[in-house]
Formats: C-alpha cells, structure tokens, sequence
C-alpha cells in the first residue's frame, strides 16, 4: 500500500509539472496577439460614446474636414513610437459640426491618444488594417457629436519609429 502512494504521489508531481509546463510556454512562446484578434477587440467595444447607428451615405465628393494635428503615442504592446496626423471629414452641409468639433477638440485629442494607445502595436502598424482602424474612430468619434457624423477619418502622417 505503501509503494502505490508513493507511485501515485510521483504521478500527481508528474502531472502538475506538465500542466505548470504548458501554461509557461503557451504564455511566453505563444506571440502578441494577431491583429485580427486585436482589431475584433477594439471594434466590438462600443460601450463608449453615443450609439448613432449606421452612418448615413455621403452625397459629396469631398467634405469639408477638421484637422486634428500630430498624436505622438506609444501602442500597446510595443516598445516603438507612433506620430500620426488625422483630419476627421464631415459633411459641408451642416456647419454647425465644425463649430462643435472646434469646441471640442481636446476631448477629440484625448480620445484619440487613449483609443489609439491601447491598440496593439503589431495592428497599427499593419497597413491591411488601416481602413478598419479608420471606419473604428469615424464611429466612436461620431459619439462626441450632437447632430451629424464623422463620415472619414483621413491619416495626414503615419510614422512609425
């Protein structure tokens, strides 16, 4: 009796190492996440900002736009730095949404810097994932108007460094 808890204890010691072991390597081996993983996250997140459905489709060409200037931030995830520049599109019919985006720029500013830093530095600097980052901030940007929509974001500067 005594050998079989004995041979049973060795086993129980056997079975946790190999667990302990998997977990450790699946954590440290396994990468960053991909960015598709990483992009499902940030777009599905829409607790933020006000939910103005669907944005409308646009009837002009080119819109007229609010020039947001230079972010520099550090992604999540990465050890690089980004500067990108943006100008958020918005339809010249309604003027009173250049006003507002003017008034509330800092918010935008702020928004942004926080939005674009958690996002993990493998997808922002993925380029194939540029047009679902921009449609991402016209939605929730769109949250901080009272009327109207952000119908583009447009990067101005994307540097990587």
């Amino acid at each position: 009796m005594k050998r079989f808890m004995m041979i049973l204890g060795i086993l129980l010691v056997f079975l946790v190492q190999v667990a302990l072991s998997y977990l450790i390597m699946d954590h440290f081996f396994s990468g960053p996440p991909t960015a598709e993983q990483d992009l499902a996250e940030e777009v599905v997140d829409e607790e933020s900002g006000k939910d103005k459905g669907p944005r409308p489709n646009v009837d002009y060409e080119f819109g007229a736009t609010h020039n947001i200037g230079d972010l520099i931030l550090n992604p999540r995830g990465g050890r690089r730095i980004f500067k990108i520049s943006l100008a958020l599109e918005y339809d010249p019919e309604k003027s009173g949404i250049g006003d507002e985006l003017v008034a509330k720029d800092l918010f935008l500013r702020d928004f942004l810097l926080d939005y674009l830093s958690n996002v993990h530095a493998d997808t922002l600097g993925d380029i194939r994932f540029r047009n679902a980052l921009r449609d991402s901030l016209a939605y929730r940007l769109s949250g901080f108007l009272d009327e109207g929509y952000v119908d583009r974001v447009l990067f101005l500067d994307f540097i990587r460094q």
